[in-house]
């Protein structure tokens, strides 16, 4: 079984019952996110600190270069440790600072220990960079670098910076005085004309002494893109895909390939785009969380899973233990966030992951299970069904607005079954199902509900003579290749992967051929980056994939080229991980040219393999087309400040479709300030319309409760001269992303 060790700071898992008793010892070492007007982490010394002691003669000048500035800066989960003593190096980043260093043992008693220590990273003379977290293109800014110089002796420095994609507007003048034990500031103004990554080469040069720090910072387009896709089929031979670039009227364009040869790099890819999903409430670590443990199970049973991507899905599904305890309610149930009303829906699904997770060999705190089920069953209601819980909108079906009592039971029963709760509380759990069974005539509009019924049924009493019914009934919900429609979460990709789920158990070689039309359809309409558009349709297709897969992979091999860019990618089944990691979003960026682009694709080996090639165009006026949701109108207290001053900043968001629940709202803080935080935080709790918000120096997101209209504010601080654009406040609905609104951008300036 996996041990779990947790406390404020961090939580590591080891594992225990091995023949041999051997101590696991995670190791961590990295610093905290240094909060300060400083971007730049280290440096900094206490006031009356004496300088270094004197070092011994150099010979000659001797230059560092410290080009490793990361937060983590060494990482071991699976230090053994014989008798409880183990060794190690590390590589220490390029900060000047101090490290702080974790140790979690565990041992097959499951007895921990921990300890924390610091580590000084020390370095008598250096550059400190001090960059924005974020600039967009046509950003005027300051950017500066503090020269420290902890010797003994006053220091005269030439200060020079190299930049690659920035242009530098103004410099400081060379032979610097900084004295002994001191520190000094220097400035540059520098215009982000380009967008893409950009290079600085800061270096500090004394008689003595020579410091270099590379650091880069990525130039981001102005506005949201517009997306371009082009999907088809390679059945074999050669496909050759055109596409143009404009660079005179296009402020940025990129460009990615995707390959999928079958099903279940399908699911893979699916899996990969929810690994970074930047929500983080319950719902969306469920996303996730299942189609991991999902991946896991399958690829063991048959004997494809590689050691490495046993590791990776470890290292998910942990995490996702830890936030799921981190974001349990008092009373034992979950809902969407930390201190939210418990949700029954979202309880029961939880109930059903941590089950998986398991039945896995991956526990979480004890007897957490059972109270969830408990607190499920003492909502039960005496009809055997549970209420539909406000908020949820099955809008996507014509005629239906509400989630009907059917439904929601068919989701909580079909969890808790699968979660094994039927052992020991069957008779709650078969009135649920006779409920359903006495429903299903207020579903039968609903291809979505249709199919979560007949699923439930297919596992739980596969001799039902509904099934034959609901079958029939699904058949001709059909429209095209796909079923229309969706649930409160999901839409058509959903209910077309659980629809083909059910045919698939229900008769496979009758209809195939409707199956693999579906298959077709789904691919077609996979999203930018991967995954579908909502993450209930990405986990629905992940699941349903993984059913369909016969547990073999086809051998392929495909050669990519693109100008001077080419690539040859092969699948068999001892490189699954690898070969999905090369075959998803295959960046072309860099080798593009303007006018027409000529993308050769030739199919070596193999057959039927789908692609996707995804454009992404930033236009001059900086706007992508979305269905606008909401009026957003914003407001600055003044658009023209110095260095220290505060801005205020109010929005209002007002819905153009009546209440509406599962909204992200966006703010990121231009490259001249930060955010204050705590009067920030404070403001955003005294409104009482958010249930949960993630805040930042350079980024607000905020999570509102169901709302028809909100107001609320911040205040950010002018850090750096500036002059530049304020992004516009982004809105979007999380179930239904093309439907949203992106406010214009605002123009600001900051002087000294």
């Amino acid at each position: 079984p996996y041990i779990i060790s947790m406390d404020e700071s961090m939580m590591r898992a080891g594992i225990a019952g091995e023949p041999n008793p051997l101590t696991e010892i995670p190791v961590l070492i990295g610093y905290p996110r240094y909060v300060s007007i400083m971007t730049d982490v280290g440096g900094s010394r206490d006031p009356g600190e004496p300088p270094l002691k004197p070092s011994k003669p150099r010979r000659s000048r001797e230059l560092t270069v410290r080009t490793k500035f990361v937060d983590t800066a060494f990482w071991e989960p699976n230090l053994l440790a014989p008798g409880g003593k183990a060794s190690f190096d590390i590589e220490l980043p390029g900060s000047i600072t101090t490290q702080h260093l974790m140790l979690v043992g565990t041992t097959e008693q499951c007895e921990i220990g921990h300890k924390t220590m610091d580590v000084n990273v020390l370095q008598e003379f250096f550059i400190q960079p001090d960059l924005p977290a974020r600039l967009v293109q046509a950003d005027v800014v300051e950017i500066g670098a503090s020269i420290i110089n902890r010797t003994q002796v006053d220091k005269t420095v030439n200060l020079s910076m190299q930049a690659t994609g920035l242009s530098v507007m103004t410099a400081p003048s060379s032979g610097i005085r900084v004295a002994a034990g001191s520190r000094k500031r220097a400035t540059w103004k520098v215009s982000a004309m380009r967008v893409g990554m950009a290079s600085l080469r800061f270096t500090a040069e004394t008689e003595s002494h020579a410091d270099t720090a590379i650091k880069e910072i990525y130039i981001h387009p102005k506005g949201k893109p517009e997306a371009r896709h082009h999907r088809g089929m390679i059945d074999a031979g050669r496909k050759v895909i055109n596409f143009d670039v404009n660079r005179d009227g296009e402020e940025a364009h990129y460009a990615y390939i995707t390959l999928v040869p079958d099903i279940l790099h399908g699911a893979l890819d699916g899996l990969e785009s929810m690994l970074g999903y930047p929500h983080g409430c319950v719902e969306q670590t469920l996303s996730f969380f299942l189609p991991n443990l999902l991946v896991k199970r399958h690829l063991e049973a048959s004997h494809r899973l590689s050691a490495s991507l046993l590791d990776t899905i470890s290292d998910f599904t942990v995490k996702g233990i830890v936030r799921f305890m981190n974001f349990k309610h008092h009373d034992g149930g979950w809902g969407w966030w930390e201190s939210d009303p418990t949700s029954t829906f979202m309880t029961a699904q939880v109930v059903q992951a941590l089950a998986l997770a398991s039945s896995q060999g991956y526990h979480g705190q004890p007897g957490v299970m059972d109270q969830a089920i408990s607190l499920l069953m003492d909502r039960q209601l005496e009809d055997g069904s549970w209420k539909v819980e406000k908020g949820f909108r099955w809008d996507r079906v014509p005629g239906i607005k509400e989630m009907t009592p059917c439904i929601m039971t068919a989701s909580i029963t079909s969890a808790l079954v699968r979660s094994g709760a039927m052992k020991r509380h069957e008779d709650p759990i078969k009135d649920a199902i006779e409920f359903i069974k006495t429903r299903t005539d207020t579903i039968r509009n609903d291809a979505n509900g249709v199919a979560r019924t007949c699923l439930l049924l297919q596992e739980t009493d596969p001799d039902s003579i509904l099934i034959p019914r609901l079958v029939e009934r699904l058949l001709e919900l059909r429209q095209g290749n796909t079923w229309e429609g969706g649930s409160a979460l999901g839409g058509t990709m959903e209910s077309t992967a659980l629809a083909m789920r059910v045919l698939h158990r229900h008769d496979r070689e009758r209809y195939g051929v409707i199956i693999n039309e579906a298959i077709k359809e789904i691919l077609d309409n996979r999203s930018t980056k991967g995954g579908w558009n909502t993450t209930s349709d990405t986990v629905a297709v992940i699941e349903t994939f993984l059913e369909l897969d016969d547990g073999s992979t086809p051998e392929c091999s495909i050669e990519c080229a693109l100008n001077d860019f080419s690539k040859k990618i092969s699948i068999d089944e001892e490189n699954l991980e690898e070969s999905i990691v090369n075959m998803r979003n295959i960046s072309l960026n860099n080798h593009m040219v303007d006018g027409r682009n000529h993308l050769v694709l030739d199919v070596v080996e193999g057959k039927k393999i789908h692609y996707q090639l995804t454009e992404l165009i930033w236009t001059t006026d900086g706007t992508a087309k979305v269905e606008q949701e909401f009026n957003v109108k914003r407001q600055h207290s003044c658009t023209a400040s110095k260095v220290g001053d505060a801005v205020d900043v109010t929005v209002r968001v007002e819905s153009l479709a009546g209440i509406v629940p599962f909204v992200v709202i966006e703010e990121t803080i231009p490259a001249g300030f930060i955010l204050e935080k705590n009067s920030t935080i404070e403001k955003i709790g005294e409104t009482n319309m958010f249930d949960h918000h993630q805040v930042n120096q350079h980024r607000l997101l905020l999570y509102p409760k169901a709302f028809e209209s909100l107001t609320f504010s911040y205040r950010m601080i002018a850090v750096r001269e500036f002059l530049g654009f304020h992004p516009g406040t982004t809105v979007e609905c999380m179930y239904a992303p093309s439907k949203g609104c992106t406010a214009p951008v605002d123009e600001l300036k900051v002087e000294r």
